[in-house]
């Protein structure tokens, strides 16, 4: 079904749009409290709230390594004075206007239409937790509703891409794939470019390539950004990662997400949308592979799965006398999204249980503590490159070693940024107090320096589908008294 259908849509329909909205609404507001924001979130924020718009395009991004769309959001709710709790209730937002389009247009039958908005990465991996990824199934069920209509109104339908491009990297490969598909499909006479550029076709390829300058333009990196070799992988990690960029955002039960990923392969082959699906699918497979994927990256290849089957239960001719490879498809189909809804709903549930009753990062108790104690004006060192995790619930940057105190507050990822954690320079500059940050297994939460004694730790694990998959601690040590004498 597209946008431009939408006076067929049943009224009872729309009762269930405004039912399923108010209870994904009435969750959010019990769960997005609850919620503490870890770092990535963190960064975004601080770098929409302390760079100036021409900075943050022109230089900012370089170091970062996302398109632009998600911070010019994020200026909305600093621009009006918002805390920082806005950031996931702006999430929330657009998770539950993903919702609403997939509720009210998506073809699909009735249960499964139902119950899709609420699996783990629409519902809660780009919902609750708020990162660029939340405007990504928007946009995809946008494009989705402008399919049908692709060729005789090429302009929404290319700037419908040319936004996703602006979401991520992820997010921009899949939109050049869908538009040189479009290309293809449309047979575009590029000479139409000099010919007759008023054109609806032409306008629209001149959008999405400026859309495309612009991307590059805010994303080629900077000479001095620090960062690990992506680069350096053997054939073993490479196809390890393509693997579970395939298991991961089916079942990670490789013989069940198997059979679901060859009922979708007929499925999307009988409905002539096997390209749609396969063509971005496999370049993000090899851009995981080579560069860098992380388990939160799965839900691109999951919201790419799901438009695919939104646009294969798209009505067509002779849909009213089905072939014998349609019914069977559609049976496989029924199964394989019923399999896969057990394991995605179950894993939300799981990942909502686990936020609402545990800390996902120890950022914000720690932050509470600070500013209960009235110790965020005290001279305060923080380790490890995450800690800035802390710095969104202060107005100013609190510790001495990150940018010398000074805003912006944000991790700059530069070789010139002015960072130092080591033993020597806290010994040396002897704060009054220290906060010890823990993420990974080679770093510590205990502080080894003498006359520090450790005031408190406030744990937080961040949770993925049914695990928790990395800490985020931070412990505060105090500086003794004896010490403080001698300084």
């Amino acid at each position: 079904m597209s946008i431009s259908q939408a006076g067929s849509v049943p009224q009872q329909r729309l009762y269930e749009v405004a039912v399923l909205t108010t209870l994904l609404v009435t969750i959010y507001a019990f769960l997005i409290p609850q919620h503490e924001p870890w770092f990535d979130e963190a960064q975004a924020w601080l770098l929409a709230r302390d760079s100036s718009l021409s900075d943050l395009l022109a230089n900012r991004l370089r170091y970062e390594g996302h398109p632009c769309l998600w911070y010019l959001a994020l200026r909305l709710p600093i621009g009006f004075g918002l805390p920082y709790a806005a950031m996931n209730w702006l999430s929330a937002a657009f998770s539950v206007m993903g919702a609403i389009v997939f509720w009210r247009y998506a073809p699909l039958p009735r249960l499964f239409r139902i119950l899709f908005p609420f699996t783990f990465f629409l519902f809660y991996q780009f919902g609750v937790v708020a990162r660029s990824y939340a405007l990504l199934p928007v946009l995809m069920f946008l494009f989705c509703t402008l399919f049908p209509d692709r060729l005789k109104k090429p302009i929404p339908f290319t700037l419908t891409l040319a936004a996703m491009a602006q979401v991520s990297v992820h997010s921009a490969l899949i939109a050049l794939c869908w538009w040189l598909l479009y290309l293809k499909e449309s047979r575009f006479p590029l000479t139409s470019f000099w010919n007759d550029r008023k054109q609806p076709a032409v306008q629209a390829a001149m959008i999405f390539v400026m859309g495309g300058l612009f991307l590059v333009y805010t994303l080629v990196p900077a000479s001095d950004i620090l960062r690990p070799d992506f680069f350096d992988k053997d054939t073993g990690t490479f196809l390890r990662m393509i693997f579970t960029m395939w298991n991961g955002p089916l079942t990670e039960i490789w013989p069940l997400s198997l059979g679901i990923f060859a009922a979708s392969l007929f499925w999307f082959r009988v409905r002539g949308m096997l390209q749609w699906y396969l063509v971005p699918t496999i370049v993000l497979w090899l851009f995981f592979g080579a560069l860098y994927g992380k388990a939160w990256h799965e839900g691109v290849v999951f919201c790419l799965w799901l438009s695919a089957v939104w646009l294969s239960f798209l009505p067509r001719e002779g849909d009213t006398t089905p072939t014998e490879a349609v019914k069977n498809g559609r049976v496989l189909m029924h199964a394989a999204m019923a399999c896969l809804l057990g394991f995605h709903l179950q894993w939300s549930l799981s990942s909502a249980k686990f936020d609402y009753e545990h800390p996902y990062s120890g950022s914000k108790a720690l932050a509470e503590y600070l500013k209960l104690s009235n110790l965020e004006k005290s001279s305060i060192i923080a380790t490890q490159f995450f800690s800035p995790a802390i710095l969104p619930y202060f107005q100013d940057n609190i510790f001495l070693n990150f940018n010398k105190g000074k805003r912006p507050s944000f991790f700059w990822w530069s070789n010139h940024y002015s960072f130092n954690d080591s033993h020597e320079y806290i010994a040396k500059t002897a704060p009054d107090l220290v906060i010890v940050a823990y993420k990974f297994p080679d770093s510590s939460p205990h502080l080894t320096l003498p006359n520090y004694e450790k005031v408190g730790a406030f744990p937080g694990d961040l949770y993925f589908k049914d695990r928790k998959i990395e800490p985020e601690t931070f412990v505060l040590y105090r500086r003794t008294k004896s010490n403080s004498l001698t300084h």
